[in-house]
């Protein structure tokens, strides 16, 4: 049942993070040595006076535990652009999970009746070439940021991926659902016709 609501599958935008170990690894240890720090506090808090316990300790627990939670949240929903995969369907596309999207209605499956349009921004980051080979020129590489926009006014991320991977992706979007592709240059190169040679 859930296979025929989405319909059938037609690519997988798979991730090409290099560091996709190390993004999916890093809000954990920051969640982890948050809550280290709190069971500290707590701890050391009982050498004090009770009249400055209540108070240090329903600090610490807002700033570390509350905090804790929310940067965790924050770092994987911003990790996930890159590190996890995008399935698009020919109903509809489903990204990364999110809360942040889901307070939204915007998390999960989303239906290609849904979609006004796409677009595609340039995300300029550090090269992964410069990465590992910093006297390479052009350390500047641009990622293409792939925003879906829904008929009711909201929008949403769907991946942070390579110029070439993401043109192939929009082009199998505007393709099957039949949403129009807004944003840079190349989109606009799909409504041009090949030049004969």
């Amino acid at each position: 049942m859930e296979q025929d609501y989405k319909g059938s599958l037609i690519e997988v935008i798979e991730p090409e993070d290099p560091r996709i170990r190390l993004k999916r690894l890093y809000p954990w240890v920051i969640l982890i040595a948050d809550f280290a720090l709190l069971v500290f506090f707590l701890t050391f808090e009982s050498f004090l006076p009770e009249s400055y316990y209540v108070i240090i300790v329903a600090i610490a627990v807002l700033l570390l535990g509350v905090g804790g939670v929310f940067y965790f949240l924050l770092f994987r929903h911003v990790f996930f652009r890159t590190t996890e995969p995008v399935m698009i369907y020919s109903n509809g596309v489903e990204a990364f999970p999110s809360p942040f999207y889901r307070l939204r209605g915007l998390d999960g499956f989303i239906r290609k009746d849904r979609i006004d349009r796409i677009e595609v921004k340039v995300f300029r980051t550090i090269s992964r070439e410069f990465r590992t080979r910093p006297d390479q020129s052009g350390a500047m590489a641009t990622d293409r940021l792939v925003i879906l926009h829904t008929r009711d006014g909201k929008s949403r991320i769907l991946w942070r991926r390579s110029q070439e991977t993401t043109l192939r992706a929009v082009k199998v979007m505007k393709k099957v659902w039949g949403v129009p592709v807004v944003g840079i240059d190349e989109t606009r190169s799909m409504e041009q016709p090949e030049r004969r040679r």
